[in-house]
């Protein structure tokens, strides 16, 4: 019993240890970072571009990600039918990419799209392989294979690592984060360059903590699921390649260049709101996350983020939590890390990007029960 009672005194005192050299790291990183204050953000409206929608059962069921080129030509893919839709400026329906299956141009999982110079970039997350079309003829031109990337390492931990986020850099080269997993709760991105090739470039960029899984082992099989108030880390990379990252937990945002060297940080004091437990649970309808929810250890308090997006004009714009669960307050904020703008936007209208002034969104419409783009221009 006595040597019982040591172990488990031995590891709560490495749990306040760790605990506390956490706080301090996080101290002299707000200490050291650049500081700006919210309040000198201006009141901003989204007004909608009526002449714009995009989604319907007959067109796009469930919208995952989007794109836009120079001609305002909007790429969504379509996470039912496993493909890419493409629509004018108007929101009128021109054809489509790509259908479900596993050779060259098909997709399991299109999770990202994104528009570079003269062409457009597909990611599939379960075949862990990037397509490159030409724009505007929208002939597949390359496709790059990622699931045995990270093996080229030869690094033991990383041998079974498979992309989890996937980035287009300007030089052509990809920004992939590999995951690394130790245990659900205990997950772990590293950041490569990867040249078109799949080769890996580069030694590590970044490593960041990524969002834990909850364990409900109450049921059989044992459930794990994402819960709404895990902290977890927030990265963009802008057109001079500098990459933008945060944990969600503060409003600390840090600047690496393109090489992963850290070049700023900009400290934003935010007030984080208290974690009530039927709060969390009634954003749910889903009986799993609410029986989990009911039954899990909640921190005391909300993360302070919970997305951020970065523009064509190199201005971040950041998502906190608020009192208000069915609103998030968003911040603009100038390349410089100056707060420029702010407006609150319902939760379940998603920003998907915003390029040559306007924001697009997606949201689901319960009358027509499918999800919906629309399109904004900011006033402030």
């Amino acid at each position: 019993m006595r040597s019982l009672f040591k172990a488990m005194l031995c590891a709560i005192l490495l749990l306040l240890t760790a605990g506390c050299q956490q706080e301090q790291e996080l101290s002299k990183q707000i200490s050291e970072a650049q500081k700006f204050n919210l309040d000198e953000a201006a009141p901003a409206e989204l007004i909608r571009d009526r002449d714009f929608l995009v989604g319907s059962m007959k067109t796009v069921n469930n919208i995952g990600a989007m794109a836009v080129d120079e001609e305002e030509t909007v790429y969504v893919v379509d996470e039912l039918r496993k493909k890419i839709e493409v629509f004018d400026g108007s929101g009128n329906n021109m054809g489509s990419l790509g259908r479900i299956g596993r050779d060259p141009g098909d997709f399991q999982n299109p999770t990202y799209l994104k528009v570079k110079g003269q062409s457009l970039y597909a990611y599939d997350q379960n075949l862990f392989r990037t397509y490159r079309y030409s724009l505007p003829g929208l002939e597949l031109e390359d496709v790059t294979e990622l699931e045995f990337t990270a093996r080229s390492l030869g690094v033991d931990s990383l041998s079974e690592a498979r992309p989890f986020a996937f980035e287009v850099l300007n030089d052509g080269n990809f920004l992939v984060a590999f995951q690394r997993v130790n245990t659900p709760q205990d997950r772990q991105l590293v950041y490569y360059k990867v040249d078109p090739e799949g080769k890996i470039i580069s030694d590590q960029l970044l490593a960041f903590k990524n969002r834990s899984l909850y364990v409900d082992e109450a049921v059989n099989p044992p459930l794990i699921i994402m819960l709404p108030y895990e902290p977890e880390t927030l990265t963009a990379t802008d057109s001079n390649g500098r990459i933008y990252s945060a944990y969600s937990d503060h409003f600390l945002i840090h600047v690496a260049d393109s090489s992963g060297t850290n070049i700023g940080s900009r400290y934003y004091p935010f007030e984080k709101y208290n974690l009530i437990r039927s709060d969390a649970i009634d954003l749910y309808r889903d009986t799993h996350r609410r029986r989990a929810i009911r039954r899990a250890s909640l921190p005391a308090t909300w993360p302070a983020l919970a997305a951020m997006k970065i523009d064509d004009k190199v201005r971040l714009w950041i998502a906190t939590i608020i009192p208000d669960l069915t609103q998030y307050r968003w911040f603009i904020l100038a390349p410089g890390g100056e707060p420029l703008a702010t407006f609150d936007l319902p939760r379940n209208s998603k920003i998907m990007l915003i390029k040559d002034g306007y924001v697009y969104t997606k949201a689901f419409n319960s009358r027509k029960y499918s999800d919906e783009v629309l399109r904004y221009q900011i006033n402030y």
